[in-house]
């Protein structure tokens, strides 16, 4: 990534390098429908699949959720 703050006035750019190719892309959103559609799924499973994909993906579990904070 090249993140370019000169191109406009009040709006910064971030050019990326590396797409990801549509194969994996699609393997991933197989990967999360699978877990969905598993009612023994937990929630790591999930953060497992995403970080696998998404390179800067970080989870930290906290306990906290936003039904609580309401």
């Amino acid at each position: 990534e090249d993140v370019n703050l000169e191109k406009y006035q009040s709006l910064g750019v971030i050019n990326i390098h590396n797409f990801k190719k549509i194969s994996d892309i699609e393997c991933f959103i197989d990967k999360l429908l699978f877990l969905f559609k598993n009612p023994d799924t937990q929630k790591s499973d999930i953060t497992q699949v995403m970080k696998e994909f998404l390179v800067n993906f970080d989870h930290k579990e906290t306990g906290k959720y936003l039904d609580t904070k309401m």
